[in-house]
């Protein structure tokens, strides 16, 4: 706030043309020897107007000079105070105002800065993904502003944007958020892939079967000759030591989820062929499962015992003493994961990889 210097006895107060700019200062002066001919360099950034006076003895409170302060505020070396110029330097144009040095405290310029309660915003932002399109979220509801950097060359400036990446692989995520008061700028690192899909080919060699994994982009993999056996190697070799009836599946896993596929072989004394149209012996659905599987044999056959393990051997549940074709076992109770179920009948064991989800 300005007010008319009415105590100076000067004639012309507020007078004339007299609309005035107040400019922000830019150098060092000394206010002992400025003069119109060294007045301190000013710019005109954000210059304000002070319209032209109404009467004589105006005075101008509440001069909104909050560009000003915001500038000082972020670079307090570079206040250097205010210049009042005239917008035209006309004769009988002038304004009049008390200075910091007058008697009555209640007329020497006045500059109230009001700080408003505000919070930086919340440095954190959460996303899904479906393969390769993701889902991002930031729940900020103070924030005006969003810039995203999905770390490919692409960006938004939506609140909660869904962005689709074309090729699987690691990216860092920026997002810098603003609000009223300031900005925060935080990254995540993300991980987007394909699901697998399991397929495999075998070569017969004798009795010995080299198994082939065609699934690229895989982190483990859990075969299941349909023996007993198993292996975790991507690409194994296995010899069958008795003629019999076998289906061998293929269980891949990556970060995104995991898949199971099965091929019915035949070992015979002439050596190993396919079968594809062969009947399977013990059927297990479904796989994967959130919670219940039902076990169920062909022929003339009767369940007795259920063991279900880990791929690392532990028990974690045994069923005993049953006699029927069909059994729904209950898997609600143990974690996410592989298993290895093992079932005894009336006519041989069998054993299957169930996924529980």
């Amino acid at each position: 706030s300005l007010f008319c210097n009415t105590s100076s006895g000067h004639q012309q107060l507020q007078a004339g043309a007299n609309a005035c700019y107040l400019k922000r200062i830019i150098e060092n002066w000394d206010q002992t020897t400025a003069n119109w001919s060294n007045q301190p360099a000013v710019t005109n950034d954000s210059a304000v107007i002070l319209s032209r006076s109404q009467n004589n003895t105006q005075d101008y409170p509440n001069i909104d000079l909050t560009n000003f302060v915001t500038f000082w505020h972020s670079n307090p070396t570079e206040n250097f105070g205010l210049s009042i110029q005239l917008v035209e330097e006309l004769m009988f144009s002038c304004m009049v105002f008390e200075s910091s040095n007058h008697f009555e405290e209640s007329k020497r310029p006045l500059l109230v800065i009001e700080y408003k309660a505000c919070a930086m915003p919340y440095g954190a932002f959460i996303h899904t993904s479906d393969e390769l399109d993701c889902q991002f979220a930031y729940s900020d509801t103070t924030t005006t502003e969003w810039h995203w950097n999905f770390g490919d060359g692409s960006s938004s400036e939506l609140q909660n944007p869904t962005h689709n990446y074309q090729e699987a692989g690691s990216y860092i995520v920026h997002l810098t958020a603003i609000n009223s008061c300031c900005s925060t700028t935080m990254q995540d690192t993300i991980v987007v892939c394909r699901k697998p899909l399991s397929d495999f080919t075998y070569r017969i060699n004798d009795q010995t079967v080299s198994f082939t994994c065609l699934t690229e982009n895989i982190d483990e993999w859990h075969w299941d000759f349909g023996n007993g056996s198993f292996s975790n190697l991507e690409n194994p070799v296995y010899s069958y030591l008795q003629n019999g009836n076998y289906q061998v599946c293929l269980m891949v896993n990556n970060s995104c989820g995991s898949h199971i596929s099965c091929q019915r072989l035949s070992i015979e004394d002439m050596g190993i062929i396919q079968t594809p149209n062969g009947i399977a012996k013990i059927e297990t659905t479904p796989n994967p499962t959130t919670g219940e599987v039902k076990i169920s044999v062909a022929d003339e056959q009767s369940v007795y015992n259920i063991v279900v393990c880990t791929t690392s051997g532990k028990r974690v549940k045994v069923i005993e003493n049953l006699d029927c074709k069909t059994y729904t076992l209950d898997l609600s109770d143990v974690e996410s994961g592989t298993y290895l179920v093992r079932v005894v009948t009336s006519k041989g064991e069998y054993t299957r990889l169930v996924i529980k989800q």
